[in-house]
């Protein structure tokens, strides 16, 4: 294949998102702007950022690895994360934008009163978005090794590109590109699909006759019980307490405005999630054999399509890969900004200055998750381990804190310490009747209502 075809298209694409972000990226006078947009923010724009923020290499990517091992079952991913967009419908998208604050962490300081609670819980939201992102740069570094061989300083500039623009616009440069890089995600995968059901309409008989479905599923490998429901499960619940996602709420136009935007980007994903899951069913029909380390999706259309439509679906993979990382970026920012900074200083600060630090710290972290990305190779490892820690310690705690009418600190510093024992122990990979990830956070919970019941007790026992 003519690999100066691809780089032409990714170079492209790359001065493509610089140019959108840097136009979006006016008329940013405090951090307010920088990270909330004024709070402006409409349905069609947050319906997309969603979708964009889930829609990264896991849906894409892993979906259909996971297809291509057992078959339907492959899309239990991404039907974690529209459970997750469920629950935030039911009410929670709505509280978050109606409490006004700025960060999830926020919660711990507006409802438990607690600064000291408010920056642990950062810490963590921070720690679990770098696992995120560290693990966006390995997957593009190990789809980039495999297609174009090892043009690591082309990538690196790229990621320079990404941290560059999102340091200088903030969440309206973030939220521009994302609306670009979602609508060309999701173009690019239906035209590539219409025009694999063209070349070989034969291959999509059994998603109109239902009954073709069971006679293929011998084919397929029988799915782990324990593997599905942390499939399910991790999403779900991380999309609840992620900030990255808490960000867009926080910058809707109304309360009403991030319910419906949930809504939408459910629609989004789920729609999306089809199209892997066909393509790596696909690949298992065709009794296509995919090495260790390979994508079962790249190897599928780059036997099948035209050079030009191959490398298009690659650049599209790399789109919904950085859709996800900006997002993170700037989400780091905030965290450290709001729930570190400006918590900490005695005053109001200045609001150039305020920006000032909110670039500082979007490069740092930036150069810090490239460098690491370089680091390691493990992608399930490190996002396993970046969303356990936080839905362990943090999800029990936020829920109360949302809705409860009264929480109470000694609840939340229970939970958290429960919830922490729970993630070491099923470190451990002990043999339990529940998934780990339920398990966990079942500990937490127990721990918040025994943290409610001592501070009762302690009450009757020492009335005022």
């Amino acid at each position: 294949m003519d690999i100066s075809l691809f780089w032409s298209l990714f170079v492209i694409l790359a001065i493509t998102y610089f140019a959108i972000a840097m136009g979006a990226s006016r008329n940013l006078e405090t951090d307010d702007d920088f990270f909330y947009g004024r709070r402006q923010f409409g349905v069609t724009a947050l319906s997309l950022s969603l979708a964009a923020i889930q829609i990264g290499g896991g849906v894409v990517l892993a979906t259909a690895e996971e297809a291509y091992r057992v078959g339907l079952y492959g899309i239990t991913y991404s039907l974690g994360i529209c459970g997750g967009f469920f629950v935030l419908a039911l009410g929670i998208a709505y509280r978050l934008r109606r409490l006004n604050i700025r960060t999830i962490a926020e919660i711990f300081s507006l409802r438990y009163h607690s600064t000291a609670l408010r920056r642990l819980a950062s810490t963590m939201s921070i720690l679990t978005l770098m696992g995120i992102l560290i693990s966006q740069i390995i997957a593009s570094r190990i789809l980039l090794d495999t297609v174009a061989g090892e043009y690591h300083w082309i990538l690196i500039l790229f990621w320079l590109l990404v941290i560059i623009y999102t340091m200088f616009g903030g969440l309206k440069a973030v939220i521009a590109t994302e609306i670009f890089q979602i609508v060309l995600v999701v173009a690019v995968f239906l035209g590539i699909l219409l025009i694999y059901s063209w070349k070989r309409p034969e291959s999509f008989d059994l998603f109109w006759h239902p009954s073709k479905i069971l006679a293929i599923h011998a084919m397929f490998a029988h799915p782990e019980p324990s593997r599905l429901w942390s499939l399910f499960l991790l999403p779900l619940f991380y999309t609840v307490l992620a900030q990255d996602l808490g960000q867009r709420f926080f910058s809707a136009r109304t309360p009403t405005t991030a319910l419906v935007s949930v809504l939408f980007a459910l629609l989004i994903v789920l729609g999306f999630s089809c199209f892997p899951v066909i393509f790596g069913m696909e690949a298992r029909q065709l009794g296509i054999e995919v090495a260790a380390g390979q994508s079962t999706m790249l190897v599928l259309l780059e036997r099948t399509l035209e050079p030009f439509f191959y490398y298009l679906v690659v650049c599209a993979i790399i789109a919904a890969i950085s859709s996800t990382a900006d997002a993170i970026l700037c989400a780091i920012g905030s965290n450290v900004v709001e729930d570190f900074l400006l918590v900490s200083s005695d005053g109001p600060v200045d609001k150039y200055l305020s920006i000032l630090i909110s670039r500082v710290v979007i490069l740092f972290f930036g150069i810090c998750a490239l460098i690491m990305g370089y680091q390691f190779n493990d992608i399930l490892g490190v996002l396993s381990l970046s969303y356990e820690l936080s839905i362990s310690c943090l999800l029990i705690p936020i829920i109360f804190g949302m809705f409860s009418k009264n929480p109470k600190m000694e609840s939340a510093i229970a939970s958290m310490i429960a919830g922490l024992l729970g993630f070491i122990v099923c470190r451990f990979s002990l043999p339990f009747f529940m998934p780990c990830e339920l398990l966990s956070v079942l500990a937490s919970l127990v721990g918040y209502c025994g943290g409610y019941f001592y501070k009762y007790i302690h009450r009757l026992a020492h009335p005022k």
